[in-house]
């Protein structure tokens, strides 16, 4: 049902390896049925989303499998030719510090830290690098955290994030993560750094 695809900029051999392996483990978790009824049946705490050139406003949890499933084209915008697509350009750079991603509301571009990847490559974690890259795909559809400020482990992203380890490769994932910050800091013109702590 889905199709996943990243480009990747900055990704030398064994981290462009190890993040199509993360590729294809999402790809197997969309493709479950399951996904998307977990999709619809989570309770969700806050589900704001961005209208493009607009506003922000919470579009209900009904309104979450929808757009997960309109996909997202070019330039972060649905895309009617190409539904059911998860797109990002994966980028290394260094963040601020605790920060593992960052990814402003409807662009397909993703900065992923390098030392998170490689984290993740040294514990053999694909599952947990494919839950936080579907997390930023949430980004890139629109939607965002509710504060910045406040931890919100059951907003569409993190939820999302969560219904993917559960549906993964279990093996390394960690069973508990400690999410320290969502954060807020503008990191870049309005850039939003997901901030994560491992709890191993």
């Amino acid at each position: 049902m889905f199709t996943v695809t990243f480009t990747y900029e900055n990704f030398a051999n064994d981290r462009y390896a190890f993040a199509e392996r993360a590729r294809v483990a999402l790809q197997f978790v969309l493709a479950k049925p399951e996904f998307l009824q977990r999709v619809r049946d989570a309770k969700y705490t806050a589900t704001l989303f961005d209208v493009p050139h607009g506003s922000q406003g919470p579009i209900g949890a009904a309104g979450v499998a929808p757009k997960i499933l309109a996909g997202v084209g070019g330039g972060g915008s649905p895309s009617p030719d190409d539904p059911h697509t998860v797109a990002l350009t994966l980028r290394l750079a260094y963040l601020e510090a605790g920060s593992d991603a960052a990814t402003r509301a409807h662009s397909t571009l993703s900065q992923i830290e390098p030392s998170f990847v490689d984290d993740c490559m040294r514990r053999d974690d694909v599952g947990l690098l494919a839950a936080v890259l579907m997390h930023e795909w949430m980004h890139s559809l629109g939607f965002v955290h509710q504060d910045p400020r406040v931890v919100d482990r059951g907003d569409v992203p993190y939820a999302i994030e969560g219904i993917v380890v559960a549906l993964g490769p279990a093996a390394r994932i960690p069973k508990q993560r400690l999410l320290e910050s969502t954060i807020g800091v503008p990191w870049k013109h309005g850039l939003i750094a997901d901030r994560l702590v491992h709890v191993r």
